[in-house]
């Protein structure tokens, strides 16, 4: 997915995108390349989802969790 492809899909600005997918980058989750003058991102670690799937889980449940805490509460 290239920087303009993203910036689009999150609604903000290319330098705002820029720099985030620079920490990424630095820190390993990301591969840089770059084609003329765009310049695509992936994934560089599948393991990644992985843990994204850890966190949403453990968000999930803490929000279905609150929900029933309000739900009793009415």
């Amino acid at each position: 997915m290239s920087v303009n492809e993203l910036t689009e899909a999150v609604k903000t600005s290319q330098p705002n995108v820029s720099k985030h997918l620079k920490m990424l980058q630095v820190s390993g989750v990301l591969n840089r390349n770059q084609t003329g003058n765009t310049v695509f991102y992936e994934i560089a670690d599948e393991s990644i989802f992985s843990l994204c799937d850890t966190v949403c889980d453990s968000l999930e449940m803490k929000f279905r969790s609150e929900a029933d805490i309000f739900a009793s509460a009415q």
